[in-house]
């Protein structure tokens, strides 16, 4: 005797699955108003082989045979529904669906015909063919996430029981297995009464429109990013940079690859800091490019204490000064532009930091500090374009 039951996926969504509700709503509807006659409505409305299968596929995944076969069904849809919507987007995951069943059907149906013909005039109900091709997207686009299932077994009359713990793609992948050998077993004449050819036409479709869709190509990403950050946040710097240079590698327009492959360079012992400030220039490059200044002094203030003896260039130094100064935050302004001003003495990136940090300690409230900046500026540059921009209280002696 052996009974299992997944029951949980160790991972949490971030949108809520209006399309798996809904269909799950519409089912049990439908069961309600169909059960008590399902035996006169399954001969037109299941799905048969034939003329009537252009449009029975579809009608035959909203038909249900008791509350046992709705339930469970329902309960499935639920389970591995709601993460695949919320991977898919609810478009893209409602015509998985439908073309799932599709696909549950026509396998159905074919195999039927050609393994046993002698049930091919018997209709086909459930969506468990839909739910299938759900379940084989599941196991692409999260292979790794554990599927909690509850076990019992009897040996020798000694119960076992307890969870199991296995990934997505075992999980699932026992299932299609035995759906495989349940399907093969009809080639001998014993039918069941379930759709086996269904269910592995369902998910072998699932798992190749998750392969085509880029599904595993989200999951690698997805996996490798946790990766990353777990050995970045156990101060293995070294393995988390690597990490995140195949991140970079995969996706190098990504500016938070780049962040994270910056941060563990420079954190690391020994780590390649020219590399991990080229990553950095080019972060805020693309952050500034999307319209996201504010990412830009959160990623400084990541970075700017292992980056305080790296070789920033001006141009990074000084873009983050500016937004720093923009966003009312003289503390970051103020020490980028004095480091443009000490690390690139001599460049244009220079002469305006000196200029802006007089600004920004007038704007502070610190007098002092702002006409000490703005006499060292005059000296330093008496015949600068920016005199003309100055604050009138510097003509007045600030």
């Amino acid at each position: 005797m052996f009974f299992f039951f997944p029951y949980r996926i160790e991972r949490r969504t971030t949108s809520f699955p209006w399309v798996t509700t809904t269909l799950i709503a519409l089912n049990t509807i439908v069961f309600m108003g169909t059960w008590l006659m399902l035996r006169e409505i399954a001969p037109a409305w299941g799905f048969m082989w034939g003329p009537r299968a252009v449009f029975t596929w579809f009608t035959s995944t909203f038909l249900h045979a008791d509350p046992f076969h709705l339930g469970f069904n329902m309960f499935f849809l639920w389970l591995f529904g709601s993460f695949v919507e919320d991977a898919l987007g609810h478009w893209r995951y409602l015509a998985l669906y439908l073309a799932g069943g599709l696909a549950a059907a026509l396998t159905d149906g074919l195999f039927g015909v050609l393994i046993t013909p002698q049930y091919a005039n018997v209709p086909s109900i459930g969506a468990s063919g839909a739910l299938a091709a759900i379940m084989g997207l599941f196991m692409v686009r999260f292979y790794k996430n554990k599927v909690r299932i509850a076990y019992f077994f009897m040996i020798w009359f000694y119960p076992k029981w307890g969870v199991w713990r296995p990934t997505g793609l075992v999980a699932i992948g026992l299932w299609f297995l035995g759906e495989l050998w349940s399907g093969m077993w009809l080639t001998t004449g014993t039918w069941t009464g379930v759709a086996n050819w269904a269910h592995i036409g369902g998910l072998v479709f699932g798992a190749a429109a998750g392969l085509m869709l880029g599904a595993k190509y989200d999951a690698d990403t997805e996996y490798l990013t946790d990766e990353a950050t777990e050995w970045a946040a156990s101060g293995a710097h070294d393995i988390a940079a690597g990490k995140y240079g195949q991140l970079v590698e995969r996706a190098p327009e990504n500016p938070e690859a780049l962040l994270g492959e910056a941060k563990a360079l420079l954190g690391a012992h020994g780590g390649d800091l020219d590399k991990g400030t080229a990553d950095l220039r080019k972060a805020v490059e693309l952050l500034v490019k999307s319209g996201n200044p504010e990412r830009v002094l959160l990623a400084w203030e990541e970075v700017r204490g292992l980056a305080a003896t790296a070789p920033v260039d001006a141009k990074t130094l000084a873009t983050i000064a500016s937004i720093a100064e923009g966003r009312q935050r003289p503390d970051l302004a103020s020490e980028a532009y004095w480091r443009v001003v000490q690390e690139h003495p001599g460049t244009r990136e220079a002469e305006r930091a000196l200029f802006r940090l007089s600004h920004v300690y007038l704007a502070a409230g610190m007098n002092q500090e702002a006409r000490d900046c703005w006499s060292r500026f005059c000296a330093m540059h008496p015949d600068s374009e920016w005199h003309a921009f100055a604050d009138p209280a510097f003509s007045l002696g600030a």
